[in-house]
């Protein structure tokens, strides 16, 4: 049970206590004790992550009194304060990669991603062999590569990019601009020379989902690209 739901509970009890007046023309009350502490606990707690609701809270609540109708004011307040507060946590967690990075395997969805590397990376991602599924990203990429611009077994990592991607007379063309084409080859190298050449000599020992997420979507986008070059040695306009 977080902080708010624990001053709901503590709410409802103190609702629970009302006393009657036995009076129609006076206000029924609530055990006094517990009354007090609860609203002293929801305004010490809310004031740093809600202070609209304590400053609500507060022009409801007079300190003489124990009233019932009051109690029942103050309460739905928590409830949105509650509300407010699960939703701010939300956002925050959405925007800290920290907090990401903490999840399981299992929170993240690799149903998008292109099938070739979804059955050469899921198993390995979700059973937490992040430096595997990275490793098995940059080679689909690579073999990707290699298969559309027909060249050989033997042409592989960086230098095989290169000998793809070259702007002057390139195998896969992107684009007919030199400098599009450059800027390519220079993805494709920098991939595989920060993500598959070091996964092959070492463990990098990547311990956190997020990280071999985001290179795995990466590899996906790459792959999108290889697939949209043409395989046809021309050379490309200069700028």
């Amino acid at each position: 049970m977080n902080q708010t739901e624990k001053l709901l509970d503590e709410g409802l009890n103190v609702l629970k206590s009302r006393i009657s007046s036995g009076n129609r023309f006076i206000y029924d009350s609530v055990e006094s004790i517990g009354y007090h502490k609860w609203v002293l606990n929801c305004i010490s707690f809310l004031k740093e992550c809600a202070p609209d609701h304590v400053e609500q809270i507060k022009n409801i609540y007079k300190p003489e009194f124990a009233l019932h109708h009051q109690a029942e004011k103050i309460f739905g307040i928590i409830q949105s304060a509650h509300e407010y507060v699960a939703t701010k946590s939300k956002e925050k967690e959405t925007l800290n990669p920290d907090i990401v990075a903490c999840k399981s395997p299992e929170e993240f969805s690799l149903d998008f991603l292109s099938s070739k590397l979804r059955d050469k990376c899921a198993d390995h991602f979700y059973s937490a062999k992040y430096d595997d599924a990275i490793l098995n990203a940059a080679k689909v990429i690579e073999v990707a590569v290699r298969e559309n611009s027909g060249l050989s077994d033997t042409d592989i990592g960086v230098p095989l990019m290169r000998k793809a991607f070259r702007p002057e007379y390139a195998i896969l063309k992107y684009s007919e601009i030199n400098s599009e084409q450059e800027a390519l080859m220079h993805l494709f190298s920098g991939f595989i020379g920060v993500f598959k050449n070091p996964h092959s000599h070492r463990f990098l020992e990547i311990k956190d989902p997020l990280s071999a997420f985001e290179i795995i979507i990466f590899a996906n986008h790459l792959l999108g690209l290889v697939g949209k070059s043409s395989n046809k040695s021309v050379p490309t306009k200069a700028n």
